[in-house]
């Protein structure tokens, strides 16, 4: 599933087919002080074309990110704790997916449009872990998340026809690079470091002690922006 954050990778420029997604991001970091932590925030990407999802009864689908904001942003998740830099996974909390096919997918003879979001029933299993490596000044991370989506249908020239999917994804990144000053062009969501919500929400945080880091994912295919996610992902 390739994906862009904004503060993120292939076309997500990201793909999807049995149960695990995986998203290609990686690297390493240098050794860290003792207490250095990356602070709690929300990862905005922008999902790009080149993610695959392999959809029952319509099989193997390309999309990219349906933009729902900040900017064109299609895919974000919230680091809810401050995260001990190479000390292990932290939870994680998938807030928004919006995906579209990238072209009418066939089937019986009929051609539709396909969307993918969150299924509102069940925000509260739309979890998962990020483990981040490095120093203050970037390294590396991983993600594991597990999400429940609505797959929506509409047949092409008949609105009315539609057609409701209910679907879990496993998205697996088994490495990207992150870096503590956001690069050029990226979406910037400023917060105090004050354990708000505000703060939660923000990917540029205010007042950060001296042990704090701001976290900017970046993509491998583009090391100048932010938010492209790439890999592949699995439907169950």
């Amino acid at each position: 599933m390739r994906r862009r954050d904004v503060h993120n990778q292939k076309p997500m420029r990201n793909p999807i087919s049995s149960p695990i997604c995986l998203l290609a991001f990686a690297l390493c970091g240098p050794s860290i002080a003792r207490g250095d932590n990356v602070a709690l925030g929300t990862d905005y990407l922008a999902v790009l074309p080149g993610t695959q999802v392999n959809l029952a009864p319509f099989g193997m689908i390309d999309f990219k990110g349906n933009p729902i904001g900040p900017g064109d942003t299609s895919l974000s998740y919230q680091r809810i704790m401050d995260a001990p830099i190479g000390s292990g996974p932290v939870p994680i909390r998938v807030t928004a997916v919006s995906l579209e096919s990238v072209s009418p997918v066939l089937f019986n003879g009929s051609f539709f449009d396909v969307f993918v979001t969150l299924d509102p029933t069940k925000l509260g299993m739309d979890t998962g872990t990020i483990d981040i490596s490095g120093s203050l000044s970037g390294g590396s991370f991983t993600t594991q998340m597990t999400v429940s989506v609505i797959a929506h249908a509409v047949k092409i020239g008949d609105p009315t026809v539609t057609q409701n999917l209910p679907r879990q994804v496993v998205l697996n990144n088994p490495g990207a690079n992150w870096v503590a000053n956001p690069p050029p062009g990226a979406v910037l969501v400023p917060g105090a470091d004050n354990g708000s919500q505000a703060d939660l929400q923000a990917n540029l945080h205010s007042g950060l002690d001296s042990n704090g880091s701001i976290f900017s994912p970046l993509a491998l295919t583009d090391s100048t922006s932010q938010g492209q996610a790439a890999g592949s992902a699995s439907w169950r």
